[in-house]
């Protein structure tokens, strides 16, 4: 399957030769392509899942209560283009700002989920600025409003995206 992929959009030549190496051999059934439960090289490995979107989405409510927000879980499901995630928000946050709607300030929206973001060109950052970006419109000449929006190192779990009045 991967070399497939590589193959599909030319890049076979830009990968390294020990990579492609072992994705052909992989391809030829001279390896195996995944690692096979039970397999000799997993004896050692040892998966512990300590947090959860929605433990680190409870949590920022929590810590945002304690510091005196008013706050909402928008959801812990959110998914799409991280920019028009970030136009929804920076809406949101507008409408909190002028009508203290569905929230009174001082305000802590908290959502979390796994955006995309969907390349064009060579340019640099990520999801997270994507959406920061994207709610920029919503929340210009706003007074006292933040949009924080927060990733792991590992890209395994998205946090929540805070925005906060």
């Amino acid at each position: 399957m991967p070399w497939q992929f590589f193959k599909k959009y030319q890049l076979i030549e830009k990968i390294p030769s020990s990579i492609r190496k072992i994705l052909q051999d992989g391809e030829n059934g001279l390896i195996q392509e995944t690692v096979k439960e039970n397999d000799p090289c997993l004896e050692r490995v040892q998966n512990v899942l300590i947090a959860s979107n929605n433990i680190a989405a409870e949590a920022a409510i929590k810590q945002a209560q304690k510091e005196g927000f008013n706050t909402l879980l928008l959801t812990t499901y959110l998914q799409g283009e991280a920019q028009q995630v970030g136009i929804v928000l920076g809406g949101i946050l507008r409408q909190i700002a002028e009508t203290g709607q569905p929230l009174q300030r001082p305000a802590c929206l908290v959502a979390g989920g796994e955006t995309t973001v969907t390349l064009k060109g060579n340019g640099l950052g990520g999801r997270n600025q994507e959406v920061a970006l994207g709610a920029v419109t919503g929340i210009a000449g706003l007074k006292d409003v933040a949009i924080i929006s927060l990733g792991p190192m590992e890209k395994m779990v998205q946090p929540p995206l805070l925005a906060v009045l």
